[in-house]
């Protein structure tokens, strides 16, 4: 699976947090493209070309190294019609 435009592979950024013993769930982007994704949770480095050519991204301050919490990039499926 995979695209040739921003309208393919589509993904969110969820926000897993474990503070205080209490696990709670964030959600920092709906329905971005990938490369959006990618640098806001941090999979690739915000100083990197990738995340600075065009429309520049940076990374949550969620998706930090804190060990009690985490980002995670979930794919959307595609919704698929069928005639």
């Amino acid at each position: 699976s995979g695209g040739d435009s921003v309208r393919h592979l589509q993904v969110s950024i969820e926000n897993e947090n474990y503070n205080s013993g209490k696990r709670s769930t964030k959600w920092l982007a709906k329905s971005v493209p990938f490369k959006e994704g990618a640098c806001i949770a941090g999979y690739v480095g915000d100083g990197t070309p990738y995340c600075k050519n065009g429309t520049s991204y940076t990374q949550a301050s969620e998706c930090t190294s804190n060990i009690n919490s985490f980002c995670r990039v979930k794919q959307i499926q595609p919704v698929k019609f069928f005639f």
